[in-house]
C-alpha cells in the first residue's frame, strides 16, 4: 500500500498555474468572403427525347458521358452514373422521387415511358445530395411536360354542376 501511495504522489504533482498577463492584444480584422459554386456544364446534361424507340431509361441516356445502362436484360436498364447505380442514383419524375419495384431489385424496370418524356436531366455533381442519401451517385430527372413550368396567361374558369344523387361534375373552360 505504501508503494502505491508513493507512486500516486509522484505521478500527480500539483503545481499552481498562472495565466500570463499580456496587455498587448492583437485584434484581427473581420474578413467576409462570399462565393458561389456553379455547377459545371459537364455535370449537368439535358437530353431531349427525340427517339421514342428507347425501351428503358438506361437506353435513353447511353450517349451521355459517364452514364451506362445496367445489364439486366433488354427490358430492364437503369442508369449507372460513374459506376454507381441502384439505390445510389435518384430517379425523379417532374422533380418528385420515382420509387417502384425497381428500388428492390435491379432486374425490374423503372416505370419510364419514352413517349411522354420531353427531356431528361442528368446531374452528376455533388449537388445531388440535396435529394438525400439515395442520390450520392447522381440524379436523373424525367420531365414529362404534364406539369406546366410557368402559369398560363389565359384565365381559367371552373364550372361546377350538381347532378343525380350528389355527383359533382367539374368542367374547366379556357377563355
Amino acid at each position: 500500500m505504501r508503494c502505491h501511495s508513493l507512486a500516486i504522489a509522484i505521478s500527480f504533482p500539483i503545481f499552481p498555474a498562472y495565466a500570463v498577463d499580456n496587455k498587448e492584444l492583437n485584434v484581427l480584422p473581420i474578413i467576409r468572403v462570399d462565393a458561389e459554386k456553379d455547377i459545371f456544364k459537364q455535370d449537368l446534361v439535358v437530353v431531349k427525347n427525340k427517339n421514342a424507340d428507347n425501351k428503358t431509361l438506361g437506353d435513353a441516356l447511353k450517349q451521355v458521358s459517364g452514364v451506362q445502362s445496367s445489364a439486366f436484360g433488354p427490358n430492364a436498364g437503369a442508369p449507372v452514373i460513374r459506376s454507381l447505380g441502384g439505390n445510389r442514383v435518384q430517379i425523379l419524375e417532374n422533380g418528385q422521387s420515382l420509387y417502384g419495384m425497381n428500388a428492390i431489385s435491379g432486374n425490374i424496370d423503372i416505370p419510364f415511358d419514352p413517349l411522354f418524356s420531353q427531356s431528361i436531366t442528368v446531374n452528376k455533381s455533388s449537388d445531388t445530395v440535396r435529394y438525400g442519401g439515395n442520390a450520392i451517385g447522381g440524379s436523373v430527372d424525367i420531365d414529362t411536360g404534364i406539369i406546366d413550368q410557368v402559369l398560363p396567361e389565359k384565365k381559367l374558369n371552373w364550372n361546377l354542376s350538381l347532378k343525380r344523387a350528389g355527383m359533382i361534375l367539374m368542367q374547366r373552360a379556357l377563355n
